[in-house]
């Protein structure tokens, strides 16, 4: 998972971050440089997009954050060696576009994980009251389980902190 506590995890949040703010292409991110983003302005210069031509893409403030996040905390850390590509692999080399396309993948598997986890919510809820006050011997089993689905949905961090 995009876990952003990690420096993997915080490249792989920024990235996805980045590809839903802007909907570039994941060749067009593999090719990006540090001098892309502009920060201060607000904007993502692509270089190399689709048929050579080159434009500039407006980025969203959640995404200046956890790209502001992932530049000051995460890249240093991955870097090992000396590269201007924006995103580095956890080997500290320029992401490839298919390393790209494998981290779109593995958010979609969390998406439905996130999906099982509220519809197991939806389920605990109709349950309603009753329904504990006659089977109090599984109060605690289902209490137990909605603390485990809250601690789950508790990993799905949605800001840069």
């Amino acid at each position: 998972e995009a876990d952003p506590s990690t420096a993997q995890g915080l490249r792989d949040r920024t990235l996805l971050e980045l590809l839903y703010a802007t909907g570039i292409r994941r060749s067009e991110v593999a090719s990006l440089d540090l001098y892309a983003p502009q920060l201060l302005r607000g904007v993502l210069w692509v270089r190399h997009g689709k048929g050579g031509h080159q434009r500039v893409v407006p980025l969203g403030t959640r995404a200046m954050a956890w790209l502001e996040k992932y530049l000051t905390q995460a890249r240093p850390e991955l870097l090992a060696a000396d590269t201007q590509a924006l995103f580095v692999s956890d080997y500290g080399l320029p992401m490839r576009a298919d390393q790209i396309a494998d981290c779109r993948a593995h958010v979609l598997r969390m998406h439905e994980q996130l999906l099982t986890l509220a519809v197991r919510i939806v389920a605990l809820a109709q349950l309603g009251v009753g329904f504990f006050d006659r089977l109090r011997d599984r109060r605690k089993k289902l209490g137990d389980l909605l603390l485990s689905i809250l601690a789950r949905l508790r990993q799905f961090d949605l800001q840069p902190e």
